[in-house]
């Protein structure tokens, strides 16, 4: 007798029913809401703002990790230890990163220091900065944390 295999569910006796649970009913599609007025997409005018986007990116993407990021970011990592130079590297690399978005006028700093602890285990930059582009501009907090590796002393 030639070997025949049968399709799934059916056996030589006859067939089997099935243990699988019957279909369910697609996912609903959660797409964007439209603005009624302007007829785009709401969560292009309800999202983060573009230039606070950029100010994070600057300070949080280390400066020539790739080729599309070879002229934006920072070298916080250069800072080996901190030491009393450190502080002041670091908020000149701050400066350096968001050199662009200054010199377009996007954004204006209006504080730009760094915070460490009393051991000197770790560091952060801290930019208190206003954004120009907005209807009202008001001033925005990002904070960009040295990598561990650059924190010993």
């Amino acid at each position: 007798m030639p070997l025949v295999i049968l399709p799934a569910g059916l056996h030589p006796i006859g067939s089997a029913p099935s243990s699988q649970n019957p279909l369910l009913p697609p996912p609903v599609i959660s797409a964007d809401g439209i603005d009624e007025g302007s007829k785009d997409l709401a969560s292009v005018l309800y999202g983060a703002d573009p230039i606070d986007d950029q100010v994070y990116i600057a300070l949080n993407t280390l400066r020539g990790s790739g080729a599309a990021v070879m002229n934006v970011g920072q070298r916080f990592q250069d800072v080996r230890k901190l030491d009393d130079n450190a502080a002041i590297l670091i908020e000149q690399e701050g400066r350096t990163a968001l050199r662009r978005l200054v010199n377009s006028g996007d954004i204006t700093i209006d504080r730009l220091y760094v915070q460490t602890d009393s051991a000197g285990t770790w560091a952060e930059l801290v930019c208190d900065f206003i954004n120009n582009r907005l209807p009202k501009p008001g001033k925005r907090t990002v904070r960009a944390p040295l990598r561990p590796e650059a924190t010993s002393r």
